[in-house]
């Protein structure tokens, strides 16, 4: 848990100081990556990644960080669970239970 709490807020750091250095909004620095994201949709080779590029949202709304962090953290929360046997979680048995010794 520590981990990723501490990987994101180093994510946010580095984002805020690239911002900071370059003078521009994450909104700018997407408006300026466009083009090259066109050229992979043309190229009609990376069907995957063009379908991910025109579905995501979080990197466009305002509380995108916010979003991310409560993403990863449900994800790792349901990911320590499921590992503990949480059957309220995961849906499966309490670690050991049910097991032989």
């Amino acid at each position: 848990m520590a981990t990723y709490v501490r990987g994101t807020v180093a994510g946010e750091l580095g984002e805020r100081e690239a911002a900071r250095r370059s003078g521009m909004t994450m909104d700018d620095w997407m408006a300026e990556q466009s083009p090259y994201g066109q050229v992979i949709r043309d190229s009609g080779r990376y069907p995957t990644f063009t379908w991910i590029m025109d579905e995501a949202r979080i990197p466009h709304l305002p509380d995108r960080l916010e979003r991310l962090f409560a993403l990863g953290l449900e994800q790792v929360l349901d990911g320590l669970a499921a590992s503990l046997g949480n059957p309220r979680r995961s849906g499966g048995q309490p670690h050991g239970a049910g097991s032989k010794p």
